[in-house]
């Protein structure tokens, strides 16, 4: 499995890498500049990225703008559903209508800060990314 980290912040996107680091290749990006070029990279490479970390409150260009972009770049290249990376977008506000946004924009889940390892694994098992006994 191949994930990709997305924080401004990091402090948040060490924890992150060392909670999935177990999981398969751990890449982070501190924008969404950065982001996009790892993103398109890993398809040119033919290493797409399985699962993504989003935050959702960065500079210059937040997460909800990162993740459009990803959704786009998927479209245009005509991946199916079932390739498509997972996202789940994570940040320290939890308002109903940030999350609803995000949901609608193709995000596949959310996670508010603070993280807890429980809850990651929880959230990536539930993309059948974990086996039930990790």
């Amino acid at each position: 499995m191949r994930v990709l980290v997305i924080d401004d912040d990091e402090p948040t996107r060490k924890l992150l890498k060392s909670m999935v680091a177990k999981m398969g290749e751990c890449e982070t990006a501190d924008s969404g500049k950065a982001a996009l070029s790892a993103f398109k990279k890993a398809w040119q490479d033919w290493r797409p990225f399985d699962l993504i970390f989003l935050d959702i409150l960065m500079p210059e260009m937040n997460g909800s703008q990162v993740l459009t972009k990803i959704r786009e770049l998927e479209k245009n290249k005509g991946i199916p559903d079932k390739l498509k990376a997972k996202i789940i977008m994570v940040s320290g506000v939890s308002q109903k209508e940030m999350v609803m946004a995000c949901l609608r924009d193709g995000c596949d889940d959310f996670m508010v800060k603070p993280l807890e390892t429980q809850l990651v694994m929880n959230k990536v098992r539930h993309f059948g990314m974990l086996p039930a006994n990790n």
